[in-house]
């Protein structure tokens, strides 16, 4: 019992720290293998959510500082 719940404790130490690409070994075919299993799969979802949210920040920044640099543009021709 030792050695699976240690990988289930290192997973979550793991997912705290924020390494979402951990991975608990899940080649056991009983319930700990299962848990792994599941686990893997919460982690590589939640590594998927933050790289789309990551890929949606960096084209929020680029699109406002499009329309910043337009604005400007804008303010300059104004004054």
């Amino acid at each position: 019992l030792r050695r699976p719940l240690g990988d289930l404790m290192a997973g979550t130490r793991a997912l705290q720290r924020g390494d979402l690409a951990h991975r608990i070994p899940a080649e056991r075919q009983d319930e700990f293998g299962g848990v792994a299993r599941s686990f893997n799969v919460m982690a590589g979802e939640l590594q998927h959510h933050r790289e789309q949210e990551a890929a949606a920040r960096l084209l929020l920044e680029s699109e406002v500082s499009q329309r910043t640099a337009a604005l400007r543009a804008a303010n300059n021709t104004l004054q």
